[in-house]
């Protein structure tokens, strides 16, 4: 025979760690990157502009600003092979600092992720990827219009006047902590002031509210059917 006050303890739990510890963990623990910028923009009016260049693309060079610090990802809008295709970012001196060989595809896109560079915060980087000769045919690139002449892309040495990579960084928290820091202040950015002193109280309430509900309909499904 089953206890029902026992049971009904067990689905309060089950609900509360299905609905509210679960994904806190996985945002915390398993949500590494923040701060997207550079993100895919088309202006009012503008159809996105693909760029086939068919063969003879060795070189691609594109100026990054990254916002954040702890940049550690770059994904490209492009279809590039990636067999032998080197990428690397240098600084504003033009040191190279982080280089690779294999970044992963995925969609149309090129995603590259390497170890965080600490000290990114309104820095300027430059992305260079390098094509072997016997794999610069059938290159997509899409571009997307900027009036900075400063962020133009070069393609073979060549600036494409008013043209950039679309592209977007992502950088990493440096822990656990940080993240949760950084949620708690967007959450309260350019919010009144009674938002901000209501913001936590009626999300406690929202998520008791969502804990009971969920395990009331564990409880009620399961003595129905035990009754049947």
């Amino acid at each position: 025979m089953i206890n029902k006050t026992s049971f009904l303890r067990n689905a309060l739990w089950a609900g509360f760690l299905a609905t509210f510890i679960i994904p806190i963990i996985v945002f915390i623990f398993f949500t590494p990157y923040y701060d997207r910028s550079e993100q895919y923009f088309y202006p009012p009016g503008y159809s996105r502009n693909i760029v086939f260049q068919k063969d003879n693309v060795r070189l691609i060079r594109q100026p990054i600003f990254s916002t954040g610090k702890n940049l550690a990802k770059i994904t490209i809008q492009a279809r590039l092979p990636r067999k032998n295709t080197t990428f690397s970012l240098a600084d504003s001196e033009g040191n190279i600092i982080r280089s690779e060989t294999k970044p992963r595809a995925a969609n149309n896109a090129i995603i590259w992720k390497f170890n965080p560079i600490e000290d990114s915060s309104h820095q300027i980087y430059y992305l260079t990827i390098e094509i072997p000769d016997d794999v610069q045919k059938n290159i997509r690139l899409e571009l997307l219009p900027t009036a900075q002449k400063e962020y133009f892309v070069q393609i073979n040495n060549e600036a494409i006047d008013g043209k950039a990579l679309s592209f977007f960084t992502e950088s990493k928290f440096a822990s656990p902590q940080e993240k949760i820091q950084m949620l708690h202040q967007r959450s309260m950015t350019y919010k009144p002031i009674f938002i901000k002193l209501l913001f936590f109280p009626a999300l406690l309430v929202f998520s008791i509210l969502l804990i009971m509900g969920f395990a009331n309909i564990i409880s009620s499904a399961y003595f129905q059917n035990n009754k049947s």
